[in-house]
This record gives C-alpha cells, sequence and structure tokens, in this order.
C-alpha cells in the first residue's frame, strides 16, 4: 500500500481466487471460511479498497505463473551466490524489478516492457547488476582518502535498490 502511494496509485478493487491466504484459520472448517472475515479484508476495509472472491479463471491461473516464474529465478540466484534465505525477499524484489523493465516477445511480436506501458517511460539498463555480485560503497567525506594504503570504499554485495532508483540496497 505504501509502494502505491509513493507512486501516487490509488487501488480500488482487489479480485482473488478461494485461497485460503484471504481467510482466518479456524477450527470450524471451510463451511465458514466465507463467513470468517480475514486479516487481508479487514486492511482492504480500513483503506477503501473492496475485495471480491471469485472462483478460480484463466486470470488467477497468469498470476499462479507469474509467481511460479519469480519463485524459480530465487532459489538460484541465491543458491549461486551462496546467500542464506534471509536474502530471498529482496532476491524476489530484484527479479519483480527485472522483469517489470524487460521487453517481451510473444509470437514473433515485441512489446513494452510493463513499465514503459505503464508509466510512459522507457525504462534503463544501464543501472542493472547482477544479483550477489560485488559492489563497493564509497565511503562519504574521508578526510583521508588521499592516503595510499586506505580504503575509500567498504566491500559489500549487491542485493538491489533502495527507494531511490539510483541508490543500491
Amino acid at each position: 500500500i505504501k509502494q502505491c502511494e509513493r507512486l501516487k496509485i490509488k487501488i480500488s478493487d482487489i479480485n482473488s481466487d478461494r485461497g485460503t491466504e484471504f481467510f482466518e484459520q479456524d477450527s470450524r472448517g471451510r463451511e465458514a471460511e466465507s463467513h470468517t472475515l480475514s486479516k487481508f479484508r479487514k486492511v482492504c476495509q480500513e483503506v477503501g479498497i473492496r475485495h471480491t472472491v471469485t472462483p478460480v479463471g484463466d486470470k488467477e491461473m497468469v498470476a499462479e505463473r507469474w509467481n511460479k516464474l519469480h519463485f524459480c529465478r530465487v532459489e538460484p540466484e541465491l543458491w549461486n551466490d551462496r546467500l542464506a534465505p534471509q536474502f530471498w525477499g529482496v532476491a524476489l524484489e530484484y527479479s519483480v524489478y527485472r522483469s517489470n523493465r524487460t521487453p517481451a516477445c510473444v509470437d514473433g511480436v515485441w512489446y513494452k516492457a510493463p513499465l514503459h506501458y505503464y508509466t510512459g517511460v522507457v525504462p534503463r539498463w544501464d543501472n542493472w547488476r547482477v544479483f550477489g555480485s560485488d559492489a563497493f560503497d564509497r565511503i562519504p567525506n574521508n578526510k583521508y582518502a588521499k592516503v595510499p594504503g586506505l580504503p575509500v570504499a567498504r566491500r559489500s554485495i549487491f542485493v538491489g535498490f533502495g527507494k531511490d532508483p539510483g541508490a543500491l540496497l
């Protein structure tokens, strides 16, 4: 919700299937599911979003494929870079970042990147980095920067961008 507010986007409706992630788990079973107001639905009501539950259809299958695609991208990145599971969230976020800035080719026809459709701004690729690669964070206002043999930067691992598009995490 904070991300949408930052981008000045107003969400009014959310459609979902009858996935258990939207309902509280209680001992009364699945028959009481539709009568139980979940935490997700409470949050939606608080911010003025209407949550509609619909049967599983083609749209949901697209979302499930999208989830599987990104989950399958994250696991090898963490494994290859020997990173702990704590980095799973930022690895997923960077996978989505790249996906939103990559054009798609369907049946030999190239389409714009999702970010280009959404904002009208052509995405830049010059700041892409390899997830888990070495990154160097300059030490600001280092009064010993000119002294030979003393470090001017800290070695770190690249795990994505911060809120400012040019800032590294």
